[in-house]
Parts: structure tokens; C-alpha cells; sequence
């Protein structure tokens, strides 16, 4: 598998008053967040404003961690990520 087994990514819409929009999507793979390899990365996903900036962060779940992307006004961000402990792959509502 040439060490791609279990990578993931994250699909991200934004959507605005017209709903939501292909045009406005995003991308974030794995390989651009400093997640380990074989994570599971994107397995679980939460939007809050984690550091109250007005601004939703993206907090996203592997195997065995996860990210948090903050948020900006184009959307979460990897600039200024930081790795959350471990998670076991999903959230706590």
C-alpha cells in the first residue's frame, strides 16, 4: 500500500445563504496535517470556537488522536494546527 493504508482526509463544505456549494470546498488530507500515517485521519469531526475568535475550528479524529484546525475567515486552517491527545477515534457529544 506503499504506506497510504488508512489515510484520510476531510471533505469540507461551506455554505452561505444559498446553501451549500461545491465551489466554496476544500480539501484537507492527512499528509498536510502532521498526522501520523495509518490514522484514520477525518474518522470523527467536530466545529467549535475553541479559543472564542468568533471563528468555527475544526476538530478532526484519527485512530489514535486527532487536530484541531482554527478557524479562519476562509475556513479552518493547518496554519497554527495543534494535535489534540488521544481520542480513540471519536467524540464525546
Amino acid at each position: 500500500m506503499n504506506g497510504r493504508q488508512d489515510q484520510g482526509g476531510v471533505h469540507l463544505f461551506r455554505g452561505g445563504s444559498g446553501g451549500l456549494s461545491g465551489s466554496r470546498s476544500s480539501w484537507i488530507p492527512q499528509s498536510v496535517t502532521g498526522s501520523s500515517a495509518s490514522a484514520a485521519f477525518g474518522h470523527g469531526l467536530r466545529l467549535r470556537d475553541f479559543n472564542a475568535d468568533g471563528k468555527a475550528d475544526l476538530a478532526v479524529a484519527a485512530a489514535s488522536s486527532g487536530r484541531v484546525l482554527p478557524g479562519s475567515s476562509t475556513g479552518p486552517t493547518v496554519t497554527g494546527s495543534y494535535e489534540l491527545p488521544e481520542s480513540g477515534g471519536a467524540f464525546l457529544d
